[in-house]
């Protein structure tokens, strides 16, 4: 029975076995039926029935953690024994002086009173509370509300993206109170009633530290600069900002700026942005290049072309991709699609309830969760996971490195072939051996990094729409063709049979 329903039960039966004990009615028919039974019996011998002997209790009950005890007095009945105050308190000192220390002892007596005295049934109370634990708090900083809120979108417990939590860059001027620093909070050790201690816990805190454009003056925090606020790894900091509120076209030129960059309008065809921050961009990014060292937002969508390229070292986060080559270091945020672009990312690809890939290569370290992949015509479309982007391009790199000087050694040996003097000879063949030994040393690099290609094997793909015919799944250079619409399904690496598996498939 549950515990709490058994005590509310108990507590009931007391309660109603009370009542009987104190009816008037009852006890004065008890008292005239006694008083007829004097008058009938005339005192003649008539046998009574056996009554029954309880000596009465005292019980004090720990539960099971020690830090709470309860007392139970039951009264005697039909008995010459006693329960005195005295006889509870030789109970209590049997469990020691700190049990003894913790005990509520004018609760103690009323209870005695109620039992004995008034001849009430009181239910188990609790009598004594051992020291209750109280964790170590370290010092640490409170921010203000505002400053709490980020331009990235909540990842919710499905692994959806909500958009509706994207707010701008967090602007503070100069003097700006940033938050408060909050003194340690000493902790308190714990102790059972029977006196073993409880150790208190540590109260893990991101602690944050103040970078330096912030300043501290009697434990609280205020701006020295007008900047964006900014937390990266546990750092507070207020970075320099360029606020441009047209578009990015003749009017304003390319934008090169070491800090955070807020564009209230869209970026024209041909004209470039750097930013040594985070780049948000309010408008839409037409077929140019840009260069984000953070995190990069773009409201209306990025539109690119084969010769242009987004580079983010941060999340980027997006309407819609069409026709762009983008490589992003961290996670990627796409509301609507993915169309006839090249993709590389070391993150996460997230997309809205809706999102599409389609027509498009994708490289994802980490996954994609997107709605559905290529169309019913059969579009190509390729996604490649588990794959590190960056060391997949510098195999490449090393590739068309150890090409040139491969093709360089042929015609040098074909060259010191024909050579006529022996000084020539030597000379070309001292240059053949520095160009053999850095091929080798390239080749023995091209190994090492080969091992770190396939970086995350449990990396996979989920559809909550259709994978359609004509997409190509790739997990660590395993692959799979899609021959049969594959609705609501999650693709993963069977490492055990070298292959690609799915659940929850349907036709």
């Amino acid at each position: 029975m549950d515990k709490d329903k058994y005590h509310h039960i108990k507590d009931k039966t007391i309660s109603r076995v009370n009542s009987i004990l104190e009816d008037k009615y009852i006890n004065d028919l008890i008292n005239e039926t006694t008083d007829m039974l004097d008058e009938i019996t005339s005192g003649d011998d008539i046998p009574e029935q056996e009554q029954k002997v309880f000596p009465g209790a005292i019980n004090i009950v720990m539960e099971p953690m020690k830090m709470t005890a309860t007392l139970e007095i039951l009264k005697p009945i039909n008995s010459s024994n006693e329960i005195t105050i005295g006889k509870v308190k030789e109970l209590i000192n049997e469990l020691g002086d700190f049990f003894e220390s913790r005990v509520d002892w004018a609760l103690i007596h009323d209870i005695y009173s109620r039992v004995i005295d008034d001849d009430e049934i009181v239910p188990p109370e609790i009598i004594a509370r051992g020291i209750k634990v109280e964790a170590y708090i370290p010092e640490h900083i409170i921010l203000e509300e505002k400053l709490l809120s980020t331009y990235m979108p909540l990842i919710t417990s499905h692994g959806r993206a909500d958009y509706h939590k994207i707010n701008s860059l967090v602007f503070v001027k100069k003097g700006e109170f940033i938050g408060k620093i909050i003194p340690s909070t000493p902790g308190v050790v714990g102790k059972k009633l029977d006196g073993s201690d409880i150790p208190f816990p540590k109260m893990i805190i991101n602690n944050y530290v103040a970078d330096q454009n912030i300043y501290i003056e009697d434990n609280k925090l205020f701006s020295k600069i007008d900047g964006t606020f900014k937390i990266v790894d546990n750092r507070l900091m207020v970075a320099p900002c360029l606020l441009i509120q047209s578009d990015i076209d003749y009017h304003t030129g390319d934008i090169v700026f070491t800090g955070d960059v807020e564009i209230g309008g869209s970026i024209r065809s041909g004209f470039s942005v750097t930013s040594g921050g985070d780049l948000l961009i309010k408008g839409a990014v037409e077929p140019t290049n840009i260069s984000c060292n953070s995190n990069l937002v773009v409201n209306e969508g990025i539109f690119g072309s084969k010769t242009s390229l987004i580079d983010v070292k941060g999340n980027l986060n997006t309407k819609h991709i069409e026709n762009v080559r983008l490589k992003s270091i961290g996670n990627l945020f796409v509301r609507n699609s993915i169309m006839t672009s090249h993709i590389l990312t070391n993150g996460k690809i997230t997309m809205d309830k809706n999102g599409t890939i389609l027509g498009s290569i994708v490289y994802s370290l980490n996954g994609i969760t997107c709605h559905n992949v290529g169309n019913e015509l059969g579009v190509h479309t390729e996604i490649y996971l588990g794959i590190d982007y960056i060391v997949m391009e510098k195999l490449k790199e090393i590739q068309e490195v150890s090409t040139i000087i491969t093709n360089e050694m042929e015609e040098l040996q074909q060259e010191i072939n024909i050579m006529e003097t022996r000084e020539e000879r030597d000379k070309g063949k001292y240059l053949f051996l520095s160009l053999k030994n850095r091929l080798n040393s390239l080749n023995n690099h091209s190994r090492s990094l080969l091992k770190s290609l396939d970086k995350n094997d449990r990396s996979s793909l989920t559809v909550t729409g259709t994978i359609y015919p004509g997409s190509r799944i790739n997990i660590c250079h395993i692959s799979i063709d899609i021959k049969e619409p594959l609705k609501n399904v999650t693709l993963f690496l069977n490492k055990d049979h070298g292959r690609i598996d799915w659940t929850g498939f349907t036709k």
